[in-house]
């Protein structure tokens, strides 16, 4: 989302449209504070304004520590605050790599022909907002050769190397293993 954000700052003709929002799922203490830190300081660097939610806010507590929970909050705030706003569309950072990930994990639960499409480049959020996700062609790598092509720094999320969680399975257990017996260049093929 960082690099997102970089490239929308340098290429918007009126900066004075984009605004910035992030979400603190509060799971990993003063790491998650660190990372709302690092983005309210990038978005005062672009001067852009910044809208911090946190699960707390929107009843979510660290007993509910699971991908889908996370994912509802996180959408709850993006959308109220798309209103709060006025804005019409919410960006997310959603990448290739997000959306091989996402075939294989609705494969291996049962989907259907639907489920295989995964990721879409933009759908409706919600009677009047448009979720659009502008870096889905790229993958996690190209996105991070942007960042340091362009000198910004970013964060990790120490919680995307859990493997307890089926998507950080698939991204560090199954996907090497896969590329290295089927094809390196499996993820375009997905």
């Amino acid at each position: 989302s960082i690099a997102m954000l970089h490239a929308f700052a340098r290429i918007a003709d009126e900066p004075g449209r984009l605004e910035v929002a992030h979400f603190n799922h509060q799971w990993r203490g003063s790491a998650s504070d660190a990372d709302e830190k690092f983005v309210e300081e990038t978005a005062a660097m672009l001067g852009l304004p910044l809208h911090i939610g946190r699960a707390s806010d929107f009843g979510g507590d660290s007993l509910s520590q699971t991908e889908q929970t996370a994912r509802s909050l996180r959408y709850q705030f993006l959308t109220k605050t798309a209103y709060r706003t006025g804005a019409s569309y919410v960006l997310t950072a959603h990448t290739a790599s997000d959306q091989v990930e996402t075939i294989l994990h609705n494969l291996f639960r049962g989907t259907g022909i639907a489920g295989l499409r995964a990721i879409e480049f933009c759908r409706p959020l919600d009677e009047e907002l448009v979720l659009v996700r502008p870096l889905i062609d790229l993958t996690r790598q190209d996105v991070q050769e942007y960042l340091r092509a362009i000198d910004e720094d970013y964060r990790e999320d120490a919680s995307n190397d859990e493997r307890t969680f089926k998507r950080n399975f698939i991204r560090h257990e199954l996907l090497p293993v896969l590329r290295e017996k089927f094809n390196d260049k499996l993820d375009g093929r997905l």
